[in-house]
């Protein structure tokens, strides 16, 4: 049967993307105010992820709709469609009174989408609720077909790229997870390399060379896994970063070429990614692999950039990103230490995860270097307050072990 579906747009788009899902209708009419209008151009884009052959078209409503207002344009739209049904969970109150009082008063089928329950409950409004629903009412029937493209397109989102590949890393990663020793001596091994990059972008070259004939003074196993990872090389007496990370940006002409300056600063990344790697990004590998253990956890992807649609340099890179449910899981990976201003990167955690998730996405902070005295109690309340998950080393480090030969 062909079905019309009416939704009331507003800053959370995630009920209207998950009736789309359910009802998989041939047309949606949206309804919207103008303060709306880039919500609902998000929502259009990201049903090309979930009901691509859906038809969509918008009906406008005065800037502060009430309930009579609403009730006449629903009742205009409901007239026009074959086979309406209304979602009444979007706009404001006053905005879904009106609509329901336009389906009870025309007996059309009405849904609200109460993610609190995982529920898609009948809005008792007439019409044949059922047939909407054939498998069953439960949100999660849906929510596993749901993407982290489709939820950060859906909240305004152009772009999510797919991350990197992290599980070559992994047996390092948990090496060093398990052997907080080892973890701090290649942490002081990389720390003055990091900090004594030049900023002038010109010097880059002869840096990078000279650090990459450097030996790291790291423990023999931790050099072995690295090799084995393709981050290392056994060279002058020891282990050295190894040398195809640095090519690319030996390719640059840095004397007067003219190149792209986004591709530069991937080519200084590339060179950097070494000592990153010991800096702090292996705690990244190692809680993706924790995630990955749980079944809750969806579509996780590791050093995503998340931003326009031409993957402009402005683009942020996240650690972490899935799907938690039917929301958007995004994870902050932080080493920690005396030194870490962890309270400032709880804001970016609570902002970040709004623009791409939405307000229900699951935050989460992972640190991995024990939390201790009034810093801990300040940041556990922090994030009591932000209703950001806590994720520690020892919770990290519950997964099984990987073997030497993983």
């Amino acid at each position: 049967m062909s079905r019309t579906l009416i939704q009331i747009i507003s800053e959370e788009t995630m009920p209207n993307l998950l009736a789309a899902m359910a009802i998989k209708p041939e047309r949606i009419i949206h309804l919207r105010t103008s303060s709306m209008v880039a919500a609902s151009k998000a929502l259009k884009r990201a049903y090309a992820w979930v009901c691509p052959e859906t038809v969509v078209t918008f009906v406008g409503i005065g800037d502060s709709p009430g309930m009579v207002e609403t009730n006449e344009v629903v009742l205009r739209t409901i007239a026009g469609c074959e086979n309406p049904v209304v979602n009444i969970t979007g706009g404001t109150k006053l905005m879904s009174i009106g609509a329901y009082a336009a389906v009870s008063r025309r007996k059309v089928p009405s849904v609200y989408v109460d993610t609190a329950s995982g529920m898609f409950v009948d809005g008792l409004s007439g019409g044949d609720f059922a047939s909407l629903f054939p498998d069953g009412t439960e949100i999660a029937r849906v929510g596993c077909q749901l993407t982290v493209d489709a939820v950060a397109t859906a909240n305004g989102v152009e772009r999510v790229s797919d991350g990197k590949r992290w599980d070559g890393y992994a047996a390092l990663a948990d090496f060093l997870l398990r052997d907080p020793a080892a973890e701090q001596k290649c942490h002081k091994a990389v720390i003055d390399r990091v900090n004594g990059e030049p900023r002038d972008f010109s010097q880059a070259q002869a840096y990078f060379k000279k650090q990459y004939e450097r030996p790291l003074k790291i423990p023999d196993p931790v050099g072995a896994l690295g090799a084995r990872a393709g981050l290392l090389e056994k060279r002058n007496g020891g282990y050295c970063p190894a040398s195809s990370w640095l090519k690319k940006l030996l390719g640059f002409n840095l004397n007067g070429g003219k190149f792209p300056g986004h591709m530069l600063f991937e080519a200084i990344g590339e060179a950097r990614w070494p000592f990153s790697f010991f800096n702090g990004n292996w705690w990244e590998i190692a809680v993706m692999r924790y995630l990955a253990e749980q079944s809750r956890y969806r579509d996780l992807r590791w050093s995503v950039d998340a931003g326009s649609r031409g993957g402009a340099s402005t683009d942020m890179e996240e650690d972490i990103l899935g799907i938690d449910g039917v929301n958007l899981l995004y994870v902050s990976c932080k080493r920690g230490g005396e030194r870490a201003k962890l309270s400032r990167v709880l804001e970016d955690v609570n902002s970040s995860a709004k623009r791409i998730g939405g307000k229900f996405a699951h935050k989460m902070l992972a640190v991995y270097v024990d939390l201790q005295g009034a810093q801990a109690t300040r940041l556990r309340n922090r994030c009591r307050d932000l209703r950001i998950d806590l994720l520690d080393r020892n919770t990290v480090a519950s997964v099984k072990k990987l073997s030497d030969g993983a």
